[in-house]
């Protein structure tokens, strides 16, 4: 069995400039997967987890075989969704900064990704867009950036309560300027491929239920356990809003909605 923490992005506050998860890792420019020391914002012991940041390069992989799809699905704090379906989705390769290639565009979520294409993947430390300024620094994120952006899907988490105009996870054609709370990404080719959340699935180690208190309670993150028989058959469970409380409260347990294909934990 498999268990991962997938890391909904937020702005992280950093304690002595030290990453505080796999998300900060990826803002600030790491591509390399691998076990990387964080420091929680609780300010507390560092921590060694095992990042997985190589998704850009898994995906150019994937989209230079043949010809494929990007679906992607938005959901805001009402209940409200909407998606977009690009045809003919690519990333070029790691030295070419991972350029966007997305063609016609259909779906009820607005084109707010077509004014990206032909753009590089920008990070706070590799600056590849369009812009005089440094999109990635000034948008809080890491993204396809022009000048600056019409969306932002790996920008800061901002929660429910946030105000008019704030730049988060946007996506403008949709609602403008206004912070979603879910986005998930499926690519298609003649037959179902992947999913991936677009807000990074971040790997973790499951490395002891202290620690996972720790992490859960900076910020929101999913939860995804995958699981094997020794037939070879295999199947997932993803919860949305995964945390554990502290050792004082005996870690109580807290997940969301379930997806997935192996059933629900009760």
């Amino acid at each position: 069995m498999e268990t991962q923490l997938y890391d909904v992005p937020h702005e992280p506050q950093r304690v002595l400039d030290v990453p505080s998860d796999c998300n900060d890792i990826m803002l600030r420019g790491g591509d390399t997967s691998g076990v990387y020391s964080i420091v929680p914002r609780d300010n507390a012991a560092p921590l060694n987890v095992s990042c997985e940041l190589s998704r850009n390069t898994n995906i150019h992989r994937i989209t230079s075989q043949g010809h494929y799809d990007l679906r992607i699905d938005l959901g805001d704090f009402q209940g409200h969704t909407a998606y977009a379906l690009y045809k003919d989705f690519s990333l070029s390769s790691e030295q070419d900064y991972f350029r966007l290639t997305v063609g016609s565009c259909s779906g009820n979520a607005g084109d707010s990704l077509t004014s990206h294409d032909g753009y590089r993947f920008s990070t706070r430390d590799v600056d590849m867009d369009g812009s005089p300024n440094d999109c990635a620094r000034a948008s809080s994120g890491a993204w396809w950036y022009h000048d600056c952006y019409e969306s932002n899907l790996n920008g800061p988490y901002l929660g429910e309560n946030h105000p008019a105009g704030a730049r988060g996870v946007n996506w403008n054609d949709w609602i403008f300027f206004h912070s979603l709370k879910d986005t998930s990404s499926i690519l298609y080719s003649l037959y179902y491929l992947d999913l991936e959340r677009i807000t990074h699935m971040i790997d973790f180690v499951m490395f002891g239920n202290t620690n996972t208190h720790r992490i859960t309670s900076q910020g929101h993150y999913d939860l995804r356990i995958d699981l094997g028989d020794f037939q070879g058959h295999t199947a997932y469970a993803l919860y949305k809003d995964f945390s554990l409380s502290s050792e004082q409260d005996y870690l109580r347990l807290t997940v969301g909605q379930f997806s997935g294909n192996a059933g629900k934990i009760h």
